[in-house]
């Protein structure tokens, strides 16, 4: 045997052979070294660093010399549904009498059809996980606890699918280390990983700030309004600013490069960011950020990040959806072209790069709106200098519980039940699939036509007065 461990954990990917989002999600490593602290041994494996780092990688071959007492696999996003599935039958065809154990966001909305319809997969843990993955680890290797003793799980009992209500909600986190990744196979890589798979030129790591959201965002799974049914509370749980600078002394002194948070500050009252910021620079850590934004941040907070963290390995990413104020209040994100404006300018004159995101597929999006998007870009790469600045342009594909499938706007979903996102996930999506259909969804192509034309325009442009963005 290779090793022997009572926990085997295993981050999946899109599929068992690809590296597509192997981020590992902030919560697992606090779990599994609640694990570790309460005397279980536990080893992890990326599947996407591995398969990055070997060619051929077998994680049948890796089973067959490893014993473990239990698997836990992670199902946080629906992007994973399919590689978690098949981590789980893959186990279960080697050996067949060691619990499944998966939990996550997907894994909450659909227990009771994963229960029903996937016989490879033993338990679901529903909503925050720390109390009874802890008792269910203890009843399943230490025979303590009863099944009807452990809250928030979905389990098999005579055939037939239990599902209890969530009712543990974790209000602590300062006990809890989501820091250390001692337990990893290639631990190393875990700092390198990225959606795609590994990239070694600087370490980053993620830092939890709270859990949940006071938002509604039309294409987020995550918003406000299902805080409840997915986690048992409403808004946000925010770590206080010492424990989160606690967490990024001890990744700078790890030599990680760059830092990049759970939630976009704009979520949180200015005096939050400002004592965190103010702590680092009392402790003077030197690491960098990168700053997702998902609505254009202010001057102020841009300011603060420049005195606080080192501009070498620092980004503002600003998801602005669309060029059009219309359609951005639409998904939730109220800020005005004059302000986004300035803030480039702003940006461009304090040498901070920055990344921009737009939509094909914003609610409310139509071929004239998206023009829109167009010129603010080209106003944006007439503001900033060669290598600031990257634009990219994608799509949203619908997720479980998205606000948008609610709102009084006629959708035809194909991504509805479980199997449909495990469909997806296999099948492999094409490059501009949303997983709906509507009047407006229906011109993407067009988009899609027009945006590539507006690129390849503009590179000619650029390659003319040697300059050069990059345009994804």
């Amino acid at each position: 045997m290779e090793g022997e461990f009572d926990v085997l954990y295993i981050h999946p990917t899109k599929s068992l052979f690809n590296t597509e989002y192997s981020i590992m999600p902030l919560g697992i490593v606090a779990l599994l070294n609640m694990l570790i602290k309460a005397g279980y041994r536990v080893r992890g494996i990326n599947l996407g660093v591995e398969n990055a780092l070997t060619p051929n990688y077998s994680l049948i071959d890796e089973l067959k010399q490893t014993h473990y007492k239990l698997l836990l696999v992670d199902l946080h996003w629906y992007e994973h549904s399919y590689g978690a599935t098949s981590v789980a039958e893959l186990s279960k065809s080697v050996h067949p009498h060691v619990p499944v154990i998966i939990g996550g966001l997907t894994s909450t909305i659909y227990c009771e059809e994963i229960i029903t319809n996937y016989q490879c997969i033993d338990y679901v843990i529903r909503g925050d996980s720390e109390k009874p993955l802890r008792m269910l680890v203890d009843h399943l290797i230490r025979n303590q606890y009863h099944l009807n003793e452990i809250p928030n799980i979905g389990y098999r009992l005579k055939g037939k699918a239990i599902v209890k209500d969530i009712t543990y909600v974790c209000l602590e986190s300062g006990d809890f280390d989501y820091i250390s990744c001692d337990f990893m196979k290639n631990k190393r890589f875990t700092y390198f990983t990225t959606e795609a798979g590994l990239d070694l030129r600087f370490k980053k790591y993620p830092i939890l700030l709270a859990r949940g959201c006071n938002r509604n965002c039309s294409y987020c799974c995550g918003s406000s309004k299902n805080g409840m049914d997915l986690f048992g509370i409403n808004g946000m749980r925010v770590r206080p600013p010492e424990e989160v600078v606690n967490d990024i002394e001890r990744l700078s002194k790890m030599k990680v490069n760059t830092i990049c948070c759970s939630h976009d500050f704009s979520l949180f009252p200015s005096h939050y960011y400002e004592e965190i910021f103010s702590l680092i620079r009392n402790k003077r850590i030197n690491i960098g950020l990168n700053a997702y934004c998902c609505r254009a941040p202010s001057e102020s907070f841009v300011k603060e990040m420049i005195k606080t963290f080192t501009l070498d390995y620092s980004q503002i990413s600003i998801s602005l959806i669309s060029g059009d104020e219309h359609v951005r209040r639409q998904n939730g994100i109220y800020t005005t072209n004059s302000h986004i404006h300035q803030l480039f300018e702003f940006l461009s004159e304090s040498n901070v790069r920055t990344h921009i995101f737009y939509s094909f597929n914003a609610y409310g999006d139509d071929y004239l709106s998206f023009q829109q998007s167009l010129k603010q870009i080209e106003s944006a790469i007439e503001l900033f200098p060669s290598q600031q600045l990257s634009v990219s342009m994608g799509v949203y594909v619908l997720d479980p519980l998205a606000p948008v499938r609610s709102l009084p706007y006629e959708i035809n979903s194909e991504l509805n039940t479980f199997q449909d996102y495990v469909d997806y996930c296999k099948n492999g999506s094409c490059d501009y699939f949303i997983g709906y259909t509507d009047n407006l969804s229906k011109e993407i192509k067009d988009k899609v036509e027009l945006y590539n034309c507006f690129k390849s325009n503009l590179e000619q442009y650029l390659s003319k007065h040697s300059k050069s963005y990059q345009i994804r």
